[in-house]
């Protein structure tokens, strides 16, 4: 549905659906990692678009030791509470930087509660 699709583009804050948090959202010390990915992410000062997202997105993982779905999975929920979305670096495109790392924040937030 149209209005499910936009809703994470409409929205200040997305609410977790809590399937998607119970099966994507207990990995050992997830909040580092995504603290890691957000912070990859605003230090990064090349171009705000699909490749450049996808490719900070795996160097963080892969500097972690983790794989990248753990980041993939855990940034759709931060970006739009879902853990099925259209591609996740599409969506991050779109939504942009600024919003992008304010949701990436409210997810550490939410993991460390």
């Amino acid at each position: 549905d149209f209005v499910e699709l936009a809703r994470p583009f409409l929205t200040a804050a997305v609410e977790y659906d809590a399937e998607a948090v119970r099966k994507h959202l207990t990995q050992a010390d997830l909040d580092g990692h995504v603290e890691a990915l957000r912070a990859a992410l605003e230090e990064n000062d090349d171009a705000w678009d699909e490749p450049t997202i996808e490719q900070v997105l795996r160097r963080v993982a892969d500097a972690r030791g983790i794989k990248a779905a753990a980041l993939i999975h855990a940034a759709r929920i931060a970006a739009t509470g879902q853990a099925v979305s259209p591609g996740i670096f599409e969506v991050l495109a779109l939504l942009g930087k600024p919003l992008t790392i304010a949701r990436l924040d409210d997810l550490v937030r939410y993991l460390r509660t």
